[in-house]
């Protein structure tokens, strides 16, 4: 978005993802994945982020909010416990909030 012919500058795009946590987790699994590593000082969610997969035997088996029953993926970061499904359409959402608001969409 910030190298689009769009007339927002760097700056609002910054500050849309700096004013939620979800965003900012967003970009840094986005960007690690793209450079393998990430400089620490630039991203202040840091290598505290990990990945786990829970399994609860006793959930309800008729539980049809994520595609493998009885198991919950979570991120866990210096922003909290994220369930996985559950941060991908928290972004989504953001980013579809965002668009419409500066008219890109």
């Amino acid at each position: 978005l910030k190298h689009s012919k769009t007339s927002l500058d760097d700056g609002t795009i910054d500050d849309f993802i700096n004013n939620h946590d979800e965003m900012k987790i967003c970009k840094y699994l986005c960007l690690g994945s793209k450079h393998l590593t990430l400089d620490k000082n630039r991203h202040d969610v840091s290598n505290t982020v990990s990945i786990g997969r829970e399994y609860d035997p006793f959930a309800k088996i008729l539980n049809n909010k994520n595609p493998v029953l009885n198991i919950t993926y979570s991120l866990d970061t210096k922003y909290g416990k994220f369930n996985v499904f559950e941060l991908a359409d928290t972004c989504a959402n953001l980013w579809e909030e965002f668009l419409k608001q500066n008219k890109l969409i």
